[in-house]
């Protein structure tokens, strides 16, 4: 007798025996996949997935020749679910073409599915936009990069850039040649040759003396103690030279200053070119002869030099100061007068150069000089 006997929708067979007295059912256990898997075109994960009636066991097989073998496949780093209904290929680059089944088995035999292919639509390692990033060093000498400067793009994601140096200081100023490393979620890599030029371009720091107010016996000379009127400079990457325009030399000591008033230039320059300077005033008198009121001492003019606006502080001020610019040919190019501590003065639309400050009240005159950038 044939029939459906479990519902299962498979004809099953039912069998009585004069011989033994017995009725035997025989089960149908016929495989029939009911889904076949599907082509899949990915970059990154990929799923392969089968259904099939009274199947016992799965066993997802690739094929890596265009379909001409195919091999068992075990879970590792690649595959996942290699003996399960869905098969999942992290797939890369190189694996664009693969080939993939699933072979179904139970008691009664085995079945493969139909041959499905795997398509990776990356294929293009991570771009650069550009092969030249210029870095400049900080005021303490240094500065990093990293790969993402040079612009790198990918069609899907990039998972690493390494470039093959990431810092830089000042003996690295130039043009350095880099090796820059990506690779993106596909597999795809590639390496690239890249440049880094490295700049200093911050002056250095320079400190200028005060102006300074020495008398001597009349007919005589001021000779300059040590490095009491010298300049001091830093830099981020070293100072080449620090020179004065009154003996072309590094310091002052042991020059000997006669009377009047000497403006004094100092020049700082830096290992790279980067060149600051600063101006000292020092004003040598007869014993006797200069009288400097009270109202005209600790007066303070910053910053200096100025691009634009400068302070003057008149600590002892108690009258009303006149405040003239003279250039450098002793012109009167801008006068105000005020009778506050604190004066803001505007040279913004003086060209550059040094001016002089004359201070002015009815105690007396000061003269300070002011550089102009």
């Amino acid at each position: 007798y044939a029939a459906d006997l479990n519902g299962d929708g498979d004809i099953d067979v039912l069998s009585a025996s004069s011989y033994d007295d017995k009725i035997a059912w025989y089960e149908n256990f016929t495989l029939e996949i009911l889904s076949q898997p599907q082509d899949q075109t990915v970059c990154g994960s990929a799923v392969f997935s089968i259904t099939a009636k009274d199947a016992d066991a799965y066993q997802w097989q690739e094929s890596s020749d265009g379909g001409s073998s195919f091999s068992d496949i075990s879970d590792n780093a690649t595959y996942s679910g290699a003996t399960t209904t869905n098969l999942t290929v992290n797939a890369i680059a190189s694996m664009d073409g693969y080939k993939y089944r699933c072979m179904v088995s139970n008691a009664a035999g085995s079945q493969n599915s139909d041959t499905v292919n795997l398509s990776v639509n990356d294929k293009i390692a991570p771009q650069i936009t550009d092969s030249t990033v210029s870095v400049y060093l900080n005021a303490s000498g240094s500065d990093s990069l990293y790969a993402l400067a040079f612009g790198l793009t990918d069609q899907n994601s990039i998972i690493d850039s390494t470039l093959s140096q990431n810092s830089f200081d000042c003996s690295n100023i130039g043009i350095n040649n880099l090796t820059l490393y990506t690779s993106d979620a596909c597999g795809n890599d590639t390496t690239y040759n890249v440049y880094v030029t490295v700049s200093d371009t911050l002056k250095p720091l320079i400190t200028c003396v005060d102006s300074q107010f020495v008398e001597v016996n009349q007919d005589s000379v001021y000779v300059v103690n040590g490095d009491e009127f010298d300049a001091t400079a830093t830099d981020n990457c070293g100072i080449s030279s620090l020179t004065n325009d009154y003996n072309n030399e590094t310091s002052l000591s042991n020059e000997a200053l006669s009377i009047g008033e000497h403006t004094i230039t100092w020049t700082a320059e830096d290992e790279n070119g980067n060149t600051i300077y600063c101006i000292s005033v020092i004003t040598v008198s007869p014993t006797g002869t200069y009288l400097l009121s009270n109202e005209l001492e600790n007066i303070k003019l910053y910053p200096n030099p100025t691009t634009g606006i400068f302070r003057l502080e008149l600590e002892n001020l108690q009258t009303t100061a006149n405040i003239e610019i003279l250039d450098a040919t002793g012109r009167n190019v801008m006068q105000l007068s005020d009778n506050q501590k604190v004066v803001e003065v505007d040279v913004s639309d003086l060209p550059k150069g040094i001016y002089s400050v004359r201070i002015c009240t009815n105690q007396g005159v000061k003269v300070l000089k002011i550089v102009k950038q």
